[in-house]
């Protein structure tokens, strides 16, 4: 090296060729020999790692510092040496100690600057393919001797191929990179011809899964690369390896534009070549669209800022790959315009960044200035990034703090003198700039809060906590299958940015509930059941501010509504509509308006009238719910609201079945008759015949099982039916005469209690008055039997015995509740009744 190295730096130099003398004296006369000690002692006095490897193995000092040691190889010198240790022992040993070997010749040259840097990036990237190579025949052939060779039900043997990616697969292999890989097999159809025999999905799993950890496993020869697979389909959560078929169905259904611009640099680099090149001609139409495809530039875009978002969280100084004017950003914009113009020109279909650039350059895509700019960038960001990365032999990419490894960094990179940091970092400054406002024209920047989603998670935590969040990993959970849809769903790209800009949103409108949690669970169980996907819900949340702000405000105060909403999506076009919440008409014209919807929409027979009144139904508790919530209903009202719609309900489905006409009545009891339902009401009801000896039980069962069924749109109203004579054991319809006559004679108080709630619903008007006044003239008239108070105050005490369950705040049944209100004014009413007309109310 001719670099004048500062003070720290030559005595660190002095201090090296000390300990060569004492280490192996051949080496140190080796070097002087040869003229290389002053290249060896620059090396290892600015490289801790190579020191270490060289002082571990003295030997390679005299292979590597000679003519041919310091000479570029390529893949068939390695393998020339690889085929040898494969008909060795200790194979996977050996094959470590070669590539760390190999690795730190390559680095040596790189420092040396005996190799241009695209030279360099090639020679670290054609000793992986090779090494991969090895690795997987020793592999291979380890497991066929258990399991035998695959074969497809033709008895042809079953390809397997590895797939580089990144870059790797674009052949500028970092000096301590990770490899990104695919695996792909031919066919998944036969199996394995040997001891063992398995099909062939598990043969090629099982050889995948080797493979990795062969090249993947720590020992104290060290590593042989750390394998990525997170850029294969379904990533970390998909299978490790599939058949070619799979990639093309996958790709086409589900691939993304971050996997299109990954698939620009896939490369066959081990395996079959015919298999490995079938795989870049099945992806090829997913990566490069016929069309002039724009669109790529949003998606890349969104990829983008959520790269920066991450880098954020890391301390430190400015990372070369993902910084702004970064590698990552020459990347992405090649990429661009590789997506966006490589379907119609397939001259710009180049895995390798600087022959692409070269290549779009060619066609007219970039201009001289911009080529030049990133070409250059690229070039001095992927030489500072090798040296970052030779100093302890790490995978960084981050400028050092210190300005003692910053020094350093500057004399490995060239740069002498007494300062030579402050004009490495005036070359980094400029190029970053340049690179970074060509990256900015071709992605125009976001707003700063659609950063927000993309946040890490102890920044997010934060963020959810200012908003009022308390179950935190539930709501990050839940942001993350609102942002990236639920295992094996894949939201596009659009899904994704679209959700981007509706979080800051979100959170916003969500902070003002009762319940953040709340809100947060429930839109993402919404988003879950949209039939239309994703993205169309959140388009129309956040064109529909209104709607978000509303929908945000029952999911976070209501569980009731909520689930309601999600078990029927579609009442949500109801929150866009201003009129909805207090547009409720008087029964008769509610009845009318919904026989006209029926017939304008078509809808005769009797099952598909009942789903529409289903539906109806599901709507108007929709709209009572929300003026419970919102609107400030009064209790009278919500409560009178709910009756109208079971009233509604039940007259609808008494026309239907052709019942009108009918000697018979149905009479509502209980809260149903008091005009006093509530969200979770049952229907107490009675039916009453005018005539003995007729039997009306099989239209009354229908009505009843039409009521309470439950279909695919939900179900009406449960019935109770316990409050006629003899209860569960009773008839279930009495004539007039035979129920009056139970009344006189068999009657219990509790029995007489209850008609007071007595109230005409459905049946021939005449015959509903004559029975209404039959049951209040013996509820009210007729004497009432000694002791009623008591009584009255013992059926309190069992009631609360039986149904309070010992709790002492139950609403209705404790001391104080909604009954002892119930029991006093009926009491009252019994008292009273019959010489104050006035007093017969069926509302408590």
């Amino acid at each position: 090296m001719r670099v004048k190295l500062s003070s720290f730096f030559q005595s660190e130099k002095e201090r090296c060729e000390e300990e060569l003398r004492s280490l192996s004296l051949s080496a140190f006369s080796f070097l002087v020999d040869r003229g290389g000690l002053n290249d060896f002692l620059s090396v290892v006095a600015l490289s801790p790692c190579f020191k270490c490897l060289f002082w571990s193995h003295p030997l390679w000092i005299q292979e590597i510092f000679t003519p041919e040691g310091l000479s570029p190889k390529g893949w068939e010198d390695h393998w020339a040496a690889l085929e040898k240790i494969l008909r060795g022992t200790e194979v996977l040993e050996a094959l470590r100690t070669y590539k760390q070997k190999e690795h730190l010749r390559i680095g040596v040259r790189d420092l040396l600057s005996l190799g241009e840097t695209s030279g360099i990036l090639e020679e670290l990237s054609r000793l992986a393919d090779a090494v991969i190579e090895a690795t997987l025949r020793w592999v291979e052939k380890e497991l066929q001797g258990t399991y035998g060779v695959p074969m497809d039900p033709s008895g042809n043997r079953v390809p397997f191929a590895v797939i580089g990616l990144g870059k790797l697969g674009g052949v500028e292999l970092n000096f301590d990179s990770d490899v990104d890989l695919i695996y792909v097999y031919g066919t998944e159809k036969g199996k394995t011809a040997g001891p063992r025999v398995v099909d062939n999905h598990q043969y090629f799993v099982r050889l995948s899964e080797a493979l990795t950890r062969a090249l993947s496993a720590i020992t104290p020869q060290g590593q042989i690369y750390k394998v990525d697979l997170r850029l294969r389909p379904e990533g970390d959560r998909g299978d490790i390896v599939l058949p070619l078929r799979s990639y093309e169905i996958y790709y086409e259904s589900w691939g993304e534009t971050w996997e299109r611009a990954a698939l620009i640099k896939a490369r066959p680099v081990a395996g079959d070549g015919g298999l490995g090149q079938a795989f870049l001609e099945t992806v090829r139409p997913f990566v490069y669209r016929k069309y002039l495809d724009f669109k790529a530039l949003d998606e890349i875009r969104e990829l983008k800022l959520k790269i920066d978002a991450q880098a954020k969280k890391k301390a430190g100084g400015y990372d070369v790959k993902l910084g702004h004017g970064g590698i990552r950003e020459i990347e992405f914009v090649t990429q661009a315009i590789q997506l966006i113009y490589g379907g119609r020109d397939p001259w710009i279909r180049e895995p390798n960044t600087l022959r692409a650039l070269h290549r779009i350059l060619g066609k007219g895509l970039l201009s001289q200035v911009d080529y030049h700019a990133l070409t250059e960038a690229y070039v001095f960001l992927r030489r500072l990034e090798n040296r970052l990365q030779m100093v302890e032999c790490l995978q960084t990419h981050t400028i050092p703090a210190k300005a003692l490894e910053r020094e350093r960094i500057a004399h490995m990179m060239g740069y002498g003198g007494d300062d030579p940091w402050s004009k490495l970092a005036e070359d980094l400054e400029r190029r970053r700039g340049k690179v970074h406002a060509i990256f900015e024209r071709f992605f125009s920047p976001v707003k700063e809060e659609e950063e927000l989603v993309y946040l890490e998670d102890e920044e997010l935590e934060r963020v959810l906590i200012a908003h009022g969040f308390r179950d935190l990993s539930r709501a990050m959970r839940n942001i993350k299958t609102l942002a990236e849809g639920k295992a094996f769903e894949h939201p596009s790209p659009e899904t994704k940015g679209l959700f981007s800009r509706l979080f800051p949103i979100l959170l916003e409108v969500a902070s003002k509930t009762v319940s953040p949690d709340w809100a947060l669970d429930h839109l993402e169980a919404l988003a879950s059941v949209q039939s239309e996907g994703r993205r169309t819900f959140y388009a129309f949340l956040l064109e529909n501010r209104g709607v978000l702000d509303l929908l945000l405000k029952i999911f976070g105060s209501s569980a009731y509504l909520a689930h309601h909403l999600i078990a029927h999506p579609e009442l949500m076009d109801y929150l866009a509509d201003p009129a909805f919440l207090y547009s409720l008409s008087p029964l008769e014209e509610m009845e009318e308006e919904l026989e006209r919807d029926l017939e304008s929409k078509g809808i005769y027979s009797f099952a598909a009238k009942l789903d529409e009144l289903r539906r109806w139904k599901h709507r108007e508790i929709l709209r009572i719910g929300m003026g419970d919530l919102f609107a400030g209903f009064p209790l009278q009202r919500i409560t009178h609201m709910w009756t109208k719609v079971a009233d509604v309900v039940v007259r609808r489905l008494w026309a239907w079945s052709g019942m009108e006409g009918m000697p018979l009545c149905l009479l509502a009891l209980g809260k149903w008759g008091g005009r006093e339902l509530t969200y979770h009401s049952d229907l107490d009801m009675i039916f009453i015949s005018r005539e003995e000896g007729v039997s009306f039980n099989a239209p009354a069962v229908d009505l009843v099982r039409s009521l309470s069924s439950v279909t695919a749109e939900g179900t009406l109203f449960k019935v109770d039916l316990r409050l006629r004579p003899h209860g569960s054991r009773g008839e279930m319809i009495y004539p007039l005469k035979d129920f009056l006559k139970y009344m006189d004679r068999s009657a219990q108080l509790w029995e007489r209690q209850a008609m007071i709630k007595v109230r005409p619903v459905a049946g021939e008007p005449s015959f509903l008055e004559e029975a209404i006044d039959a049951i209040q003239e013996r509820v009210y008239q007729h004497p009432l039997p000694s002791g009623v108070a008591r009584k009255i105050w013992d059926m309190r005490l069992r009631m609360e015995k039986e149904l309070a369950s010992g709790d002492p705040y139950h609403i209705k049944y404790s001391p104080g509740g909604l009954v002892d209100l119930e029991f006093l004014v009926q009491y009252w009413q019994l008292l009273w009744g019959g010489e104050y007309p006035k007093v017969r109310k069926t509302s408590t």
